[in-house]
Parts: C-alpha cells; structure tokens; sequence
C-alpha cells in the first residue's frame, strides 16, 4: 500500500475515481504519543489504482515512534462535497528509516 520515495509517502488509493478531487489532505495520528501531522497532497495518478504522494518533513517523521498509527485521507469530490476515507494503519517502521531524508 506504501512505497516511500526519499522524503515522500506514497498513498495507492484503489477503486476510487479520483479525478477531479481537489483539497487532498493526509492526517497521520499516533495517540500513544499525542502526535497529529495533516499535509496536503497531490494526486500523481487519477485513475481507479490511483496514487497520493505527500511530503512528510524528517522533522515529524523523527517524532514519530515505532508504535501503531492511524491515517487518514481527506478530500473534495468535483461536485464540492468534502469526504473522507476510512482510517488505516501506517508503517511507522518506513519513515523512520533515514533513507530520502539527505543522510
């Protein structure tokens, strides 16, 4: 579901016709730490495999523990309607790999 691409998250998005959505945010929740990071991202592929890729600074990444997390996409439809996807669990072990963060 995940492919981290240097300081990137890609996000496959499946049976979901994404184009013409606008606002595309991603929220990364980690209650154990009390942690929210929400970023904006772009579609990079609109078709019903499609994909988000979201920048995610080595500044939250490194808050982040190796413990569960929940995301969550969030967007606009073309008709205007605002929506969201159902919460999932996000690799944690991934980002915090130093790899694509320059070192």
């Amino acid at each position: 579901m995940f492919q981290k691409m240097k300081n990137y998250l890609v996000i496959n998005v499946n049976g979901v016709d994404m184009t013409g959505m606008t606002d595309i945010q991603f929220t990364i929740k980690q209650p154990t730490k009390g942690l929210e990071f929400t970023y904006s991202g772009d579609a990079i592929d609109t078709s019903e495999q499609g994909k988000v890729i979201v920048t995610i600074p080595k500044s939250d990444a490194a808050q982040l523990a190796a413990a569960e997390a929940r995301g969550q996409l969030m967007f606009t439809w073309p008709t205007g309607i605002p929506d969201a996807t159902k919460t999932f669990t996000v690799p944690i072990e991934e980002l915090l790999k130093g790899e694509g963060y320059g070192e």
